[in-house]
């Protein structure tokens, strides 16, 4: 399962929330209410939990297939960790950094 912490107006969590509850890829077990940031009058965050469909091997392959830089490093294993963030080379844009807790 993975936990996400969504940052933005209450259009683009609106937008967000809908885009996953139809992604066929994911399984939104739950999302939150809207929080106002402190400071401001325009932005909130909500909190979601959200399972992929296919099995991490399945994901991680499609995480490689997809990526727009190369690292050579790749999550292994579930559980993976998901990182949103924004991205300015496009208006909206948005990336995501993965990853998985390293076995010591």
């Amino acid at each position: 399962m993975l936990k996400v912490r969504v940052m933005g107006t209450k259009k683009d969590i609106k937008w967000f929330r809908d885009l996953l509850r139809d992604c066929s890829q994911i399984k939104v077990m739950e999302f939150s209410d809207l929080y106002p940031n402190k400071g401001t009058k325009t932005y909130y965050r909500a909190y979601t939990e959200v399972e992929p469909r296919k099995k991490a091997e399945e994901y991680i392959q499609l995480l490689k297939e997809e990526a727009l830089y190369e690292t050579g490093i790749w999550p292994e294993r579930a559980p993976l960790l998901l990182l949103i963030t924004c991205s300015y080379q496009e208006t909206d844009g948005r990336f995501f950094v993965a990853g998985c807790l390293k076995e010591e």
